[in-house]
């Protein structure tokens, strides 16, 4: 075998899915948010993200905290 060739480490990449099921008022909500924005994310490691909003339209923060998780939905596209 030649150098290179077989090599597939260069094309091999490590892909993260971080998500959770979301019920929490919007002070937690946006300290979870805040966090995922400023991790630290290596060359070569793709982070995918994916939350349900499982917010109860009668809870008092229903308002609030659904406007914080989708006000932080567009700034984690392209935060890693």
């Amino acid at each position: 075998m030649e150098a290179g060739e077989g090599d597939e480490s260069e094309d091999l990449s490590v892909k993260i899915l971080a998500g959770s099921i979301i019920r929490q008022k919007p002070n937690i909500l946006a300290a979870h948010m805040k966090t995922m924005l400023w991790q630290s994310v290596p060359k070569g490691v793709e982070v995918d993200y994916f939350y349900i909003n499982d917010l109860d339209p009668d809870e008092d923060f229903y308002k609030e905290s659904r406007d914080v998780l989708f006000g932080y939905d567009q700034a984690l596209v392209g935060a890693h």
